[in-house]
């Protein structure tokens, strides 16, 4: 995560002055559209539809829905989506 994306607060306890105080900053990686390639599934049409991107991000893989590019970014582990991956390939997950 880029040092410079990291927004940190200051508890409202604590003086301008500075002093003994604690900081504290949110480490979800924040997606920025422009940010990572997405690519959507070979079986969507151009048309779009119901359709999910996804992204290799730096520490996972992103998805996001394909109507809303610059809505929110669901963030999987690697190992959580290859598995999810495997499930769905063995017809584990066929109703």
């Amino acid at each position: 995560m880029r040092p410079d994306r990291i927004t940190w607060r200051k508890s409202s306890y604590s003086t301008q002055e500075g002093g003994q105080c604690v900081e504290l900053a949110s480490l979800v990686q924040q997606i920025r559209p422009g940010d990572y390639t997405w690519r959507m599934s070979s079986y969507s049409s151009q048309e779009g539809g119901t359709c999910i991107e996804v992204a290799t991000l730096s520490t996972a893989i992103g998805v996001r829905d394909s109507t809303d590019p610059d809505g929110p970014v669901l963030q999987l582990s690697r190992p959580a989506v290859a598995g999810l991956v495997s499930r769905i390939k063995s017809g584990q997950l066929d109703r």
